[in-house]
């Protein structure tokens, strides 16, 4: 696999990136960067600093004259290509990637990001076609301390702040150095460290704040220590999550609509990006408050573009990066940090009643998939989900009145990524679930079973079958049988003693009731088909969903409790084990299972 990658330049070290190899990027970044002047910072890997070196020789060799930074942040490259009137900028990280992995994050003149698109391809071909002369006049190296002038800058955004106890997990990255010095000119907030001594090889965890085990000692230590709340940093301080003070992770897309009451307090009016995996409760936020929701491609140069095209005052990832106007358009994760203390602050609430409000709908995270016709994949996906509002902004995205979704390729691996969200977990999950076997099983559906037994838990279930045939174009069968005697004996159907004459009087009762099963207006738009047998029930609904092609099998559990069921199951539970088609088993609301 290539190491020059969509937003920046990554390998393993040294068997995919060594210092020859980074020698020859210098050269070849020093002949793509106009101007004369580079600035290039490290993070604390322990391959950066020879890496740093190497690369500071190549845009030597192509006639750069190069400010070493030092030990800094990613955020302070970009700072000082924009701050210093560098005409570019390269920070040696590899982000947040696991400790074998080194890399660069180019930055071009006026703090403008360096994609793939937009120059490491170019890169790419003159490191591989070995077109790589050297300057006539080779440049020099000199070193800058920016860290004040940075400090200065950050305290821009510290408006209000004091009162506060913070709990901050570094990871072992570069925040553990930016944070304390930062804090030191904000007395009224005590930092509460975790894990801020440099150390390359990330002892305590890796520095991924989005993986829910690297954040698992911050959610513990937040209540322990009494604190108002709690922040990860990716290794090289660009992304950030945050935890309340209940130590329950928050989504990094509601962190963007709460970022986006202190922004529009200071540019009332103002645009505010959010990449289109977040959440509706971002937008209806940022409409409520007065602003220019602009939603935008997921990726870090997309979003960095787009700030600058619509002049927008911040930016937010599902990925924890923020981007703000008064940040030069660039991410910070202590900028980002500092807004949302002055929030808290002002507002004067605990921080998760803060975030309550925003947590109205009910998000599935980002799911990865394997597929190795992504673009195939995503056009069956259109045509099942035709019935909805789509753009192709990035991937598919499709709306409905109560859900959405998004599924988007990967641009270097064969994966597609999903996100879901709806007003309910149930149905969330029950969308969630469905998209993902399509995705990965080549999973298609043409005919819906809704078997019933006219029960209030039967109508629980019966949304779920309307809209997935309604959403898929699928023929709905709906399904009730009458249980025999002897079978209701055998398998547990709860039912009177009767005889033949009222066995044929309760078929008949039956394809009345099922007729109404279906709601009118819902029967207009479906393709609707009845049935009603006699037998035991489970053997009968896998029965006729062989007979009928079924596609997908909708029912209720009841809910039933009891060590019975727990050993022997129910209707549902054999109609699990046996149907020839994936099952949706609806649970009644508020249900939890017990033991006796």
């Amino acid at each position: 696999m290539s190491i020059f990658k969509a937003y920046d330049i990554r390998g393993i070290v040294p068997d995919e990136l060594d210092a020859t190899l980074a020698e020859k990027i210098g050269l070849a970044a020093g002949r793509l960067l106009s101007g004369r002047t580079v600035a290039v910072g490290r993070d604390m890997r322990v391959s950066s600093p020879t890496l740093a070196e190497a690369l500071i020789r190549g845009l030597v060799r192509a006639g750069k004259d190069v400010v070493d930074i030092g030990l800094v942040t990613t955020p302070m490259v970009p700072f000082a290509v924009a701050r210093f009137g560098y005409d570019g900028g390269i920070m040696v990280t590899a982000s947040h990637n696991p400790k074998q992995y080194g890399g660069f994050k180019l930055t071009a003149e006026g703090a403008e990001p360096v994609a793939y698109d937009t120059g490491i391809d170019q890169i790419e071909k003159m490191v591989t076609g070995g077109d790589l002369p050297e300057a006539a006049t080779r440049g020099s190296v000199s070193r800058r301390d920016i860290l004040p002038e940075y400090l200065d800058h950050l305290m821009t955004a510290a408006r209000g702040i004091g009162g506060l106890k913070v709990v901050v997990d570094a990871g072992n990255g570069m925040a553990g150095w930016l944070i304390p010095q930062l804090f030191a000119r904000i007395p009224g907030v005590e930092i509460v460290p975790m894990f801020f001594d440099l150390d390359g090889t990330f002892p305590n965890h890796d520095a991924n704040p989005l993986k829910p085990e690297n954040i698992a000692a911050l959610r513990k230590r937040v209540p322990e220590a009494g604190a108002d709340l709690g922040i990860a940093f990716d290794a090289d301080g660009d992304r950030v999550a945050f935890v309340d003070e209940r130590g329950r992770a928050v989504h990094c897309d509601l962190i963007t609509a709460l970022l986006a009451r202190e922004v529009l307090r200071e540019s009332p009016g103002a645009a505010i990006l959010y990449d289109l995996r977040s959440s509706w409760a971002v937008r209806e936020e940022i409409e409520a408050l007065g602003g220019k929701p602009v939603k935008t491609r997921v990726g870090h140069s997309f979003i960095k573009r787009a700030m600058r095209d619509h002049d927008a005052a911040l930016g937010g990832e599902l990925s924890g990066h923020y981007y703000f106007r008064d940040n030069y358009y660039c991410d910070s994760g202590a900028f980002a940090l500092l807004k949302v203390l002055s929030v808290v602050c002002r507002e004067r609430k605990p921080f998760s009643e803060l975030v309550r409000p925003l947590e109205r709908y009910h998000h599935s995270g980002e799911i990865n998939s394997e597929v190795a016709d992504k673009a195939g994949k995503i056009a069956e996906l259109a045509r099942t989900y035709a019935g909805g509002k789509a753009s192709d902004l990035d991937g598919l995205s499709v709306e409905f009145q109560d859900w959405w979704f998004n599924v988007r390729p990967s641009n270097t691996e064969p994966v597609l990524r999903l996100v879901v969200e709806a007003k309910s977990r149930e149905h969330m999950e029950v969308r969630r679930d469905t998209l993902l076997r399509q995705i990965r099983r080549g999973f298609v559906i043409r005919k819906v079973l809704f078997t019933t037994d006219f029960s209030a838990y039967a109508g629980h279930a019966l949304p779920y079958a309307l809209d997935l045939a309604r959403d898929h174009g699928a023929e709905l069968h709906v399904l009730h049988v009458v249980a025999t005697p002897e079978l209701a004996v055998q398998f547990d159907v709860a039912g009177p003693v009767f005889d033949g004459h009222l066995l044929l009087e309760l078929e008949r009762s039956a394809q009345e009731r099922i007729e109404k099963v279906v709601p009118k207006e819902a029967g207009k738009e479906l393709d609707v088909r009845l049935a009603v047998r006699r037998g035991a029930p489970f053997v009968e609904i896998v029965r006729y969903a062989r007979e009928e092609g079924i596609d997908l099998i909708v029912l209720a559990t009841h809910g039933r409790t009891g060590l019975r069921h727990a050993l022997f199951g129910s209707v549902a539970e054999r109609v699990i084990r046996k149907a020839p088609c994936p099952v949706l088993s609806v649970r009644p609301k508020g249900h939890d299972f017990e033991m006796p």
